[in-house]
């Protein structure tokens, strides 16, 4: 195993307290009782593979870290965080979002600062909510 530059693994560590301190799902969206993330990723050099998809749902037990990774694989300090979507579609309670981002990390190692990735995930949110229970 290759080991992590000094940059790399200062990017490494920072992620991993990002993901402490995000909390629980249901500490830091109590009105939630679920939130499902479908992301397709699509990669703008080979426009004729097929996309990669995934679906998480997370209840209240659940992560509330919602930084995704890069699906090119050597991307280099890319990603897409989804938290500040999340947020808003909380604070207005909203049930459903969909949209579009572009990783805007470095394509790989060798073209750092000269060749973005632009990998683009498509990506739906659901969101359900507690429902209040009569008195």
């Amino acid at each position: 195993m290759a080991k992590l530059s000094k940059a790399e693994q200062a990017a490494a560590e920072l992620r991993h307290r990002r993901y402490t301190f995000a909390g629980k799902v249901g500490e830091r969206f109590p009105a939630v009782a679920s939130i499902t993330l479908q992301q397709t990723w699509h990669d703008p050099d080979y426009p004729k593979d097929d996309p990669t998809t995934k679906t998480a749902r997370r209840g209240p037990d659940g992560s509330a870290f919602f930084e995704l990774a890069c699906a090119n694989r050597e991307c280099v300090g890319g990603g897409i965080d989804l938290a500040e979507e999340i947020q808003n579609m909380v604070s207005s309670g909203e049930t459903s979002r969909t949209g579009r981002r572009r990783c805007e990390g470095w394509q790989d190692a060798e073209r750092v600062n000269k060749h973005r990735c632009w990998m683009e995930l498509e990506y739906t949110i659901d969101i359900d909510y507690r429902s209040e229970e009569a008195p």
